[in-house]
Order: structure tokens, then sequence, then C-alpha cells
């Protein structure tokens, strides 16, 4: 606190309620400041109880709220509460007067780059993420020296200062601390230059040397000094010991002006020079320069010396420096800028206990600021004041750090300090949002609701497949194979270790019941109810805050084969739900499903894409389905009875415009007579006609294919595509056929069907698409997923609170009803498939048929 004062002499172990004045007594400032800090600690440590360390209120919801559009990061305004402290944003444009407020509402987010309180903020990261965006706020001293409106003209001098609250929205770039971000969050475990400071100061008193002069105050009276002072020890650059340094003062760095103009780099035009001889400005004298952005970015002045000779010129307020400034270092500007210039007292030699010299501040090069000693080491400020600094924790001392004692010479006593901690600056800290790369925003503001006893889950985690963790989101799709490694819920409360066990934890699958054949006239019946089942695993307390559920590996095993087995159909299909039917002006084509939710198509429609008859175009069944960003693989299987054409679509914008990869059956002709003849064929369609020039073939054998596998890859550049069909003697493949196309990729967006021309009856027993690390998503057979519903369940009511020594929060903190469940729940798919894998059909014709899988498309 760097006011005119005469003490500080506010001490919470003292337990004093309210200061009372009495009548004919001296008013003294040490009174009313000290009543000041009772009620500020009242209101701090009572709303901290009451609210908890960080909320924010539901009458400002979009208070210290993050978003992100473009490069663009601001926030929202409105209140938050930080350790009881008020911090608001108030916005950027005048709102509405509030009737539940009694003043203005905040209105209009403030942007990153124009907080009220941190000038030119450093650039937000650019990287991936995750970043955290994180609220600093801190009690700053503000006196007429920063503002000059607090000083009355009908006065002209000032009176009293102000407390400020100040708060800025910093970015720590690749966060590296989980998902799990609650109000409680220790940035200092994760940034040692957030970390609260280690420094502590010891104040006290030692023995000079004897003295005849009969003027001297006697060396048993403790302080020396012949003036009543309150002395202030402030940390100038921060660090360990051997980089940190401080300076002294020994009227609580008052004794300060403003600079007006700033003519040189070693000159400056003040206000003042001081009120008298003793609160002024001399010759010789150790200032330190500072602007607003350094104050508030809490960065340490320049300190310099003024020139022992002409340093301080009355006529003209000058102070000349016996060194300049750095350029550029500082400028006077508008818009509540300011330049101080403040004197500290440490002058000359500097003198440990034992009466050596630690430094001499008057030689040329001294930088004005005194090194911290390690512990052991006491110095002289003077008049007997002897000071020992101490490190305690991982924090090291922070520029900033200050403490005050009061010396009196009519006792001639001296505050003691004992390994007493700074005064200020104390930061607080709150989480706000975790940011991605390009818009992501996850908000980590905490509402203001009753936590007392409450259990709050911030996210359930799964394997990313890549050694790592990601969230579970709802409905989010989860191979069996990463399920066995288990999941983690992430809580923000510490958890009693002997309230976790398997009943708190639990995670169950919805088996599917299928009819008996014997009742639905098929070999496997319709599904007609699901049965949920709770899957054994092991639940534990991996961490303060993670609770961790692992299934046993026969329960993996289990619903790995029941996955592999059984198809779940989650209800029944309508063919018309699934597949959107064109016929392209040709013949009205006949579909529907076949047992098993396989699609065919019966009766003929359409008619070849190749030979005589080249430009009409066949019909097609076209799932609804859209292709997201990223497909690698869309394959089809079908079965084929006579001549006539199957393909599967893909590229599909429109009616329009869309290409298809297909196979032929037809008969070929020759002097003698006519033999059956098959070919693959690519072709395209844009604007409702088949592009005659951009279509390929490839003869496969003089055979009729009885069932094909059509297979397409994408690669970094181009599409490949391959088959397998299936002969009455045998099957044969085609490898990696690369044809000129427009399309290059899967496009996002675009769908996937089926075609069919000139033939009888077709059967389509596969469609499918492949992403990365995913399990295939199935479009054929129709309104079938190879998928369990599974669920997730913890029992708040079966844990308990701890307090941060471990021990269960009971009694007046015990929940006076069971809190509701959390649950969430996930899709359980089969393993995502190695890129060995081959896709299996058995029975039908041609017996067991293989996808082109490993050997060409995937591998």
């Amino acid at each position: 606190m760097t006011f005119d004062c005469s003490r500080f002499s506010f001490d919470p172990k003292r337990d004093f309620a309210g200061v009372v004045l009495q009548q004919g007594r001296v008013a003294l400032d040490a009174d009313w400041n000290e009543w000041l800090a009772q009620l500020a600690r009242r209101l701090q440590v009572g709303t901290l109880d009451a609210l908890g360390q960080a909320v924010v209120p539901r009458e400002t919801p979009d208070a210290f709220r993050i978003r992100w559009s473009g490069d663009t990061l601001t926030i929202g305004p409105g209140r938050a509460y930080i350790d009881g402290l008020l911090i608001e944003c108030h916005g950027t444009a005048p709102g509405a007067w509030s009737r539940a407020l009694a003043e203005p509402a905040a209105d209009g987010a403030v942007g990153y780059a124009d907080q009220p309180y941190q000038p030119a903020p450093p650039a937000l990261p650019a990287g991936a993420g995750p970043h955290l965006v994180y609220l600093d706020c801190w009690r700053r001293d503000l006196t007429s020296l920063h503002d000059p409106s607090l000083v009355e003209p009908a006065l002209g001098v000032d009176t009293a200062g102000r407390w400020q609250m100040v708060w800025q929205v910093k970015v720590l770039a690749n966060w590296a601390g989980g998902p799990c971000v609650g109000a409680d969050l220790d940035l200092g475990a994760l940034a040692a230059d957030l970390r609260p400071s280690g420094g502590r100061l010891t104040v006290t008193t030692g023995d000079p040397p004897e003295s005849t002069d009969p003027c001297r105050i006697p060396p048993a009276a403790g302080y020396r000094g012949l003036e009543n002072q309150l002395y202030r020890v402030e940390v100038h650059r921060g660090g360990p010991l051997g980089t940190a340094t401080f300076k002294w003062s020994r009227d609580n760095a008052t004794v300060a002006t403003r600079a007006t103009a700033f003519p040189a780099l070693d000159r400056l035009v003040v206000e003042s020079l001081g009120r008298d001889e003793r609160l002024g400005f001399h010759d010789g004298d150790w200032v330190e320069v500072i602007d607003r952005r350094r104050e508030l970015a809490n960065l340490p002045g320049e300190l310099r010396r003024l020139r022992p000779d002409g340093g301080v010129d009355p006529a003209t307020r000058t102070l000349t420096l016996a060194s300049p400034l750095p350029d550029g270092a500082f400028a006077l500007g508008d818009d509540g800028d300011y330049l101080l210039v403040r004197r500290w007292d440490q002058a000359g030699n500097q003198y440990r206990e034992d009466g050596s010299v630690l430094t001499d501040l008057s030689v040329a090069g001294a930088d004005g600021a005194i090194p911290i000693q390690a512990p052991g080491t006491r110095l002289f400020l003077e008049h007997g004041i002897l000071v020992e600094f101490h490190l305690e924790g991982e924090g090291g001392f922070r520029s900033g750090d200050h403490w005050t004692f009061a010396a009196r010479s009519a006792n001639t006593s001296v505050t003691a300090l004992d390994r007493a901690p700074p005064q200020g600056i104390h930061h607080h800290y709150a989480p706000l949002a975790l940011i991605r790369q390009p818009q992501a925003v996850e908000d980590l503001r905490v509402p203001l609701t009753p936590s007392s006893g409450s259990i709050h889950v911030c996210s359930v985690q799964a394997s990313d497949g890549a050694g790592g963790a990601a969230s579970l989101r709802p409905g989010q799709s989860l191979t069996v194979d990463r399920l066995g490694e288990g999941l983690a819920v992430l809580i923000r409360e510490r958890l009693a270790l002997d309230s976790v066990n398997d009943g708190a934890l639990h995670v169950s699958a919805e088996i599917p019941y299928r009819l008996p054949g014997a009742y639905s006239g098929a070999p496997q019946g319709a599904v007609v109810a699901y049965q949920p089942v709770v899957l054994p695993g092991e639940v534990a307390l991996a961490n303060q805050g993670v609770l961790t559920w692992t299934p046993y590996g026969q329960t993996v095993a289990f619903l790995a084969d029941l996955l592999a087995g059984d198809v779940a159909r989650l209800g029944n299909v309508r063919f018309e739900s699934e597949l959107e039917v064109f016929d392209h002006g040709g013949p009205r084509s006949q579909w529907g499903l076949a047992p098993g939710n396989l699609v065919i198509q019966t009766a003929p429609a359409g008619t070849s894409p190749t030979g005589a008859r080249a430009g009409a175009l066949p019909t097609t069944a076209v799932h609804r389905y859209r292709v997201e960003e990223g497909a690698v693989y869309a394959g089809l299987t079908a079965d084929l009875s006579g001549t006539g054409v199957v393909g599967m679509v893909f590229d599909w914008r429109d009616a329009e415009n869309w290409s298809y990869f297909f196979v032929e059956n037809y008969w070929g002709v020759y002097s003698g007579g006519g033999y059956p003849q098959s070919r693959l064929g690519f072709v395209e369609v844009r604007d409702g006609v088949i592009d005659l020039e951009r279509r390929s073939e490839h003869t496969l054998t003089t055979s009729h294919v009885m069932r094909i596998s059509l297979d397409i890859k994408q690669t970094d550049d181009r599409l490949q595509f391959g088959g397998r069909a299936t002969f009455s003697y045998g099957i044969q493949d085609v490898q990696d056929t690369d044809w000129q196309i427009s399309a290059k990729t899967f496009a996002a967006g675009s769908r996937l069907g089926l075609a069919t021309a000139g033939l009888g009856t077709a059967r389509f027993s596969r469609l499918q698409v492949n992403y990365p690390g995913q399990a295939p998503v199935t479009l054929v057979p129709a309104g079938i997923a190879q998928r369990l519903l599974a669920r997730l369940v913890l029992k708040r009511s079966l844990l308990a609170v701890a307090d941060p020594a471990g021990t269960p929060l009971g009694g007046a903190f015990a929940a006076p009803v069971p809190e509701p469940d959390f649950e969430t729940w996930f899709w359980l798919t089969p393993a995502a498939p190695s890129y060995g894998y081959r896709y299996g059909y058995g029975g039908g014709i041609g017996g067991l048929f293989g996808g082109i899988g490993v050997e060409r498309l995937l591998g």
C-alpha cells in the first residue's frame, strides 16, 4: 500500500470485529484503515465461504464468458466472484437500467486486445492447443498520482486513496493439466511464474557500536531514528536467491510525483518536487521511473540515481538522471496513461549485521537495488533496523512483494515481523475456458450453485486409440477394444477413499433379445426387446478426482463376440427411411428389404450404361447418409442373377451429378452364337448425362459374375478402384484400377448408393464407408448397425466428498437428500478394423466371398 499513512495495524489473528470512536480523542488514519481492513476481510471471507472459490451468478450469465471467432477472442460482461472478491467486466456499451441490480446492466463483450487493465496483451497462441484461458485479478492501490480526478478541485490537494479491483484475461498455451479444470485450479503447479510468492521477511533491531556522543539515543533503545516512520521494503526484481533484489523507503514510498514532460532520456519535468525538504527529491537520490503499462504487468520500473550535482532544478521542476533511460521504454500518452517518479531511500554503502559492506550504491554502474541475501544474513537499513529474507515453498520472490512496518521514536519500537509473508500483491486466479484451433471453446466457468457435499463431474474420458485419452461425449461411438482400456470419470472434488466401491460406478450394455425362429418363421428372429446387463469391472480411485472403471477381459471378449455374430437392429425400419430411389426416367423399379434387412431390387429396371444404349441412366437407391470429412474407403457387395448391371454410387451431389462403379454381365457375340461375358466399369454423370469421354471399362473373363465386391480406396492424390468377383468356377481379383476421374476424394456431404440396370433381381448385402481408427459405418443392411447402447452411471449418493486431508466431510456438509445419479451414454461398436481385415460373407452363391481388403486397397 503506497498510501501516506501512519501505520497499518490490522491483524486478523486478534479477532477484532469493529472500531469504536471515542469522544474528545484524536482521529487517526490507522483506526479508519483498520476498520476498513476488518470490513473488507469480513466481506471477502464471507463471500468465499458462501459462494466458493470462483463462481458466476445467474443474474449475469455471460460474465467473463469466452467466445472465439476467427482470430478474435471476446470477454462477456458481468460479475464474477473470485476468492470472495467481486470482479466485474462492465462491457463496452451502456446497458439499460436494471431494477434487480439498481444500476445499469453491463452490455457489450470486450475484445481481448481492449481489456481495461491489460494494455497491449500478448498475442493469442497459434498452435492447435488446447490453451487455457484464465482470469488473473488483484487489489491495486490507487492515489491521485494514478488518477487526478481523485483530487477535489475546491481543495486542490489529495485526500484519500482508493482500492481498485484489477482483472486481466490471460492465456496459458498448450495446457497440459487435462480437461478437468475446477475453480480451485492450481496454476502454480504448471506455471512457475504463477506460483504464490515464497518470500518472507523478518524485521528486528540490532546493537550498534558504543558511542560517547551524549546526543545519540542509547543503544538499548532499539530504533534510533528521531522521526516516526512507516518503512516499506519491496522486491524490485523477482526470482530466486542470487537473482532477486529489493529497495526500501522510510515513507512507504509516498514521495512520488507525476511527470508532465519527457524532453530527454535523462530528464523529466514533474508536477511537484515534494511537500517540503524532507518529503521531496534531492540530488543523488535513487528514484524509480514507472508507467501504467509496467504497473499493470507487475513489472518493476527503471531505477536511476539523480545526478549528485544539479539533479533537481526547482525553477523548472526538472529531474536529471545520472544515466539515461532505455530508448522507447516509456512515453507520455492519453487515455489514463501516466509516468511516475518515485523516491527510494537506499543510498551509499549497504551493510551486513557484522559491519561488512554488501554493496556500494554510489559507485558508477550500481543499479540502485540491493541483492537479497540467503537466510542467516541480516542487513542494516538505517537507525538500527535489521531485515532478513527467507524463502518458503516452491515460489520465488515476486516483483512487487512488499512489507510495511512502523518505527516510533517515542519508545524506540519497530513493528516486529517474523518470517512474515508479503502484504501484497496477492493474485487470484480462475479458469474461464479451454480453446482449441480453429474455434472450439469449452466453457469452464462455474455457475453459482450450492456446493456443500456435491460431486461435480467434469467429463468422462476414454482411450483415444493412440495411447492418450479423450472426452467421451453423449452419443459418441466407442469401439469394444478401447472400452477394454477402461473409462475414467474426472471429478472436481476430493473423494473419500472408503466411499469408492463397485456400486458407485458401473457400465451397462443393452443386449438384444430375439424372437425365437419358430415364432418368426426365419432362422434368426427379429429383435423384440433389449435387456440391460451390468458389465463387471474394477472400480478404483486412481488419483484424487479420477475415478476409473476397467472391465474384465472376459467381459470384453463377450462383447466382441456378440458384436461380431449378432447384428442388433434398433427398431423396425422402412426402406424409404433409409434409401431414396431415382429411376431417372426409366421403368419404375421395385425395391425392398429381404430377411436381415438386406436390400433387394426386383423387376427389371433401368438399362445398361454400356454398349448400344450407353446414354441411358441406371436406377439408383441412394442412402440418406452423408459422407463426413476424412473418409478413406467405400465398399459394396451384391449378388447378381443373369445379365444386367449392379454398381456402387458415390460422389452423389444431386440427381444430376454423381458417379458409379459397376459390374455388368452380358452376352458376347461370335459367328456361332453367344457366350457369357462380364466387365467392370466406371461412369461419371454430369448434368444428368453420362460423360462418354470419361467412361472406363475392364473386361473380367468369359463368364458371368455371380457375386461382386466393389472397393474404392482414398489415397493422397487419387481414388483407387478394385474388386473381387465370384464365378461358378472360382474367384478373380481386379487390382488397383486407376481411372482418371474428377473426384479425387470422397467429397464431404456427398452420398453413397446402389445402382442396377437391365437386371431381374439383385441382392445387396454390404454398403459401407470407413474412417481412420473407427468402426465401419454400415449403410446396408438397411437400418442395421453393429452397435450396442451402453450407459455409464455414477451413483453420487454412494460417494462422499473429502476435505483436503482426505477425511470425509460429514455433519452439516453431508448432502441432506441423495443427489441424482450422473449418467452418460454411448454406442459400443466392434473393434476398429486393421487394414488386414477381409470382409467375409458365408453361404449363398459362390461360398465365401472376400472383400478386396488388405492385399490391395487397404494395405
